[in-house]
């Protein structure tokens, strides 16, 4: 029962403790109930990227999949041209990544790619389009200091989401053998060839040591000489045209040649095939592949040494 306070002091006595008390009762339930409402909407999101997740693996791995589901679980449409990224940190660390992804979409001319987290400093992503993508604005994308962004090539439909996912592994896998020579974008449509010929690394760095021999050395003199002979057979045996792309004379082109061949132990023009393999490979991968040829005993080729011939052309 309420009774009449004439004494205006214990008056306000009582409207402070009861406004105190208000107030603390307020700001606790608050505080419950933010913290209830984080832990649910922390719990909700943490259900809704593990959805995602699932679908993606499940996608990856070749399982079955209603495409119309799948499409509404990743808040992504699998019914379209698909170009998959790796980006990654070379620190270990997510700074920049978000942004990295973000730039690299809007090069490629999309918005609201996939992103799913694969590493402690790693995304797989995905940029959708409709009309197959122009990949030439990652020609020219610099990602930012220390982040590293693989690419595979556009594939369509759930098959080509999961084979240019496959490619941009690929093309990971690739920079990485690079270590420090490693561009910041490594493109699968570049790497492609090497890819498949480093599909087994060691079996790929014997048969470099056995078709390149002493010119697998790690000096500068071999990587030289490797260059202008990979240039000679890709140009079609053309001293000119190797001239006009390494800048230099013709007449050191043939120098080169006829040193490579000393080398070597035979002429280019013998098994050019695996021989432009093999320099494919020493002049992509470095020494990933390389083994210092002076250190193999004196063994040049795994075929007997042979008169070297002159270059045609």
């Amino acid at each position: 029962m309420g009774r009449r306070v004439d004494d205006s002091g214990e008056l306000m006595a009582g409207q402070d403790a009861s406004s105190s008390f208000m107030f603390a009762y307020v700001d606790r339930v608050s505080a419950a109930l933010v913290e209830e409402f984080g832990t649910e909407r922390e719990r909700m999101l943490r259900s809704a990227e593990q959805l995602r997740l699932d679908t993606v693996r499940a996608i990856l791995g070749g399982d079955p999949v209603d495409t119309e589901a799948a499409s509404r679980r990743l808040g992504y449409e699998l019914r379209r041209h698909h170009l998959a990224m790796r980006v990654s940190s070379r620190a270990m660390q997510v700074d920049g990544l978000e942004r990295a992804i973000g730039d690299a979409a809007a090069a490629l001319g999309t918005q609201e790619p996939l992103v799913i987290a694969t590493g402690a400093a790693r995304f797989d992503v995905w940029c959708g389009s409709f009309d197959p993508p122009a990949t030439d604005g990652l020609e020219g994308y610099e990602p930012p200091p220390g982040v590293i962004v693989a690419v595979g090539k556009p594939g369509a439909g759930v098959a080509g989401f999961t084979r240019s996912h496959d490619e941009a592994k690929q093309a990971a896998r690739i920079g990485a053998l690079l270590g420090d020579a490693r561009p910041p974008v490594t493109s699968y449509a570049r790497v492609e060839l090497v890819s498949l010929l480093a599909n087994d690394l060691p079996r790929a760095r014997a048969f470099v040591a056995g078709q390149l021999g002493r010119l697998s050395a790690t000096d500068e003199t071999a990587e030289r000489l490797r260059e202008t002979v990979l240039a000679f057979l890709v140009s079609g045996g053309s001293p000119t045209r190797v001239a006009e792309k390494l800048f230099v004379h013709k007449n050191t082109v043939a120098e080169r040649i006829k040193k490579a061949e000393e080398m070597l132990g035979r002429g280019i023009n013998e098994s050019p095939i695996e021989l432009g393999a093999a320099l494919t490979l020493a002049v992509t991968l470095g020494h990933a592949v390389l083994a210092d040829g002076m250190a193999q005993s004196g063994q040049e080729s795994l075929r007997p040494p042979r008169s070297p011939r002159p270059p045609s052309g």
